[in-house]
């Protein structure tokens, strides 16, 4: 699997962020839960609304995860999210992201959104 295709599933809560060590990528969080992030490849991954909608219904329930999960997209370099910008959905989906990267609520419009996107 390369290191795109691992990111991918990891976008969509198929794979767990500690998988990308296997292709070099350091990630860490420190005791104040901020996430680190060395050894970049350069590889570039274009996530869709969809790829973005799946994996916040799978992390959902658990908000630790959920805002690791949102902290390491955030974080990483070979993920683009400009796809997410200019369009209303992806727009939500991208607040959510920080929302859930700095430890506040996700807005319940967005996990309504999320559902219907990854169907």
């Amino acid at each position: 699997m390369t290191l795109q295709e691992l990111i991918l599933r990891f976008i969509r809560g198929e794979a767990d962020w500690r998988d990308l060590r296997e292709h070099g990528l350091r990630i860490a969080f420190t005791e104040a839960e901020q996430v680190t992030v060395s050894g970049q490849s350069g590889a570039v991954v274009r996530p869709s609304i969809r790829d973005i909608a799946c994996g916040l219904i799978k992390h959902k329930a658990d908000a630790s995860r959920l805002r690791q999960w949102a902290s390491v997209i955030l974080a990483v370099n070979e993920i683009d999210m400009k796809a997410l910008g200019g369009n209303v959905i992806g727009e939500v989906f991208l607040e959510a992201l920080w929302d859930a990267a700095h430890g506040d609520d996700v807005e319940d419009t967005a996990f309504s959104l999320a559902e219907k996107s990854c169907q």
